[in-house]
């Protein structure tokens, strides 16, 4: 019988304040409180949430709009006890269609929801004045947008996973421009710098930097057609002057180290010592062992050893009597 009694208690107990309040919650208008103590004030039809209504949630929050069936379906406003604001387009409860949420850090997105998530187009404006206008999927930036900065920066073209990857064009406030390959928000693969004194280069790009064998061309009309490596020229190189000289030479960690006429000359300069060194040491050589046993092994090295430090560094009398 206690336990009779107990059950009894708990299910009136439960339902005590869950009923209709006024008017008709069958067909037509009521207000219905649920022992929550949320509260709905609206229409009704078939004994369901059907029409016009307002349902205030017992944690603050309130939905004001449309409801088929018991669901948010239609246009209605959905305002959060934390402040959180989504006015717009409904389907079975989820934000679907057209519609703006404004956040509370004064953050707004309006444009197309797909089932609670910003997929289609829209516009996302931050709280620091930047705004971005184009392509969403499952609530990140994915396909065709244009991103303007806070700064001024703009940035147009392709976005993956909220990053700028693919094509697109980067333009700097105070005029530099990028335009060509993205990968994960750096300048990768192919594209083109233009600063703003006129400079330009057009090649290749890893991790945001220069690299690869592509042109620089500087404002005044000169040409540099050679290799970077990590935003140094590094390795051959050619400028083509304005007045039609060409200058070849080599870069080493963006310094100049010599032209092609100077790598030449070195290189003929030390053919010319090796040729040097091989004629002072077999002239010493005749004439260190015509006089001397050259069967005996100790006096052969000895006099090999002599010519070859006379080779490597002959004094002019040496030079003279050999050369």
């Amino acid at each position: 019988m206690k336990i009779l009694l107990l059950i009894f208690t708990v299910l009136f107990s439960a339902n005590a304040f869950a009923g209709c309040d006024e008017g008709d919650c069958d067909n037509g208008k009521g207000k219905y409180t649920w022992a929550s103590g949320s509260v709905y004030e609206g229409d009704f039809l078939k004994d369901e949430r059907t029409g016009k209504g307002k349902l205030t949630y017992a944690n603050g929050d309130f939905y004001e709009g449309d409801f088929l069936k018991d669901e948010r379906t239609g246009k209605g406003k959905l305002t959060w006890a934390s402040g959180e604001v989504y006015e717009g387009d409904w389907l079975k409860g989820d934000h679907n269609g057209k519609g703006k949420f404004t956040w509370v850090s004064g953050e707004v997105y309006e444009g197309d929801f797909l089932m609670d998530e910003r997929t289609g187009k829209g516009k996302f404006t931050w709280a620091d004045g930047g705004v971005y206008e184009g392509d969403f999927l499952k609530g990140e930036r994915t396909g065709k947008g244009k991103y303007t900065y806070a700064d001024g920066d703009v940035y147009e073209g392709d976005y993956l996973k909220n990053e700028r990857t693919g094509k697109g064009k980067y333009t700097w406030a105070d005029g530099g421009v990028y335009e060509g390959d993205w990968l994960k928000g750096d300048h990768n693969g192919k594209g083109k710098y233009t600063w703003v004194s006129g400079d330009s280069y057009e090649g290749d790009w890893l991790n945001g930097e220069l690299t690869g064998n592509r042109k620089y061309m500087f404002s005044n009309g000169d040409i540099y057609e050679g290799e970077f490596l990590n935003d140094k020229k590094t390795g051959k190189e050619k400028i083509v002057l304005t007045d039609g000289r060409v200058r070849k030479g080599f870069w080493r960690d963006g310094e100049f180290v010599e032209t092609k006429a100077d790598r030449k000359k070195a290189a003929k300069g030390r053919i010319a010592k090796i040729a040097q060194y091989k004629r002072i040491f077999n002239a010493c050589l005749l004439d260190k062992s015509s006089h001397v046993d050259m069967q005996v092994n100790s006096i052969e090295m000895a006099v090999k050893k002599t010519c070859e430090s006379i080779a490597k560094d002959p004094s002019w009398l040496e030079k003279l009597k050999y050369d």
